[in-house]
């Protein structure tokens, strides 16, 4: 006579941690400072500091680029005279001179029903 033994196996819910699990982000918490920064300046580094050719052809392009490019300094457009006009018209009757016409109470009731 034999005996057969049914095991069904079920994997555990998704979003249960076990006790290891559990230990491990505890110690991953406690990394040291010196550590921490020099992954963080591993990071930020720019990809022609990581590797020593690029990796992709996208990357050939301005690979070889200082970073150090002076763009200049960057100055606010002078304004004309119609943004001189409007800043004027809101700041004495609150609205823009170019908001479409607005809809008083009575009509905004009888346009709702």
């Amino acid at each position: 006579m034999y005996l057969i033994y049914i095991v069904k196996i079920i994997a555990t819910k998704p979003n249960y941690i076990t006790e290891d699990q559990l230990n491990l982000e505890k110690r991953e918490k406690e990394i040291p400072e010196d550590i921490k920064k020099k992954i963080k300046d591993e990071l930020f580094k720019r990809p022609n500091e990581k590797y020593p050719f690029p990796l992709t052809q996208s990357q050939e392009i301005g690979w070889d680029v200082c970073p150090q490019l002076n763009m200049g300094k960057r100055r606010a457009k002078k304004t004309c005279d119609v943004t001189r006009y409007a800043d004027e018209y809101y700041s004495l009757k609150g609205v823009s001179p170019f908001a479409t016409k607005s809809i008083s109470k009575g009509e905004a009731t009888s346009i709702a029903k």
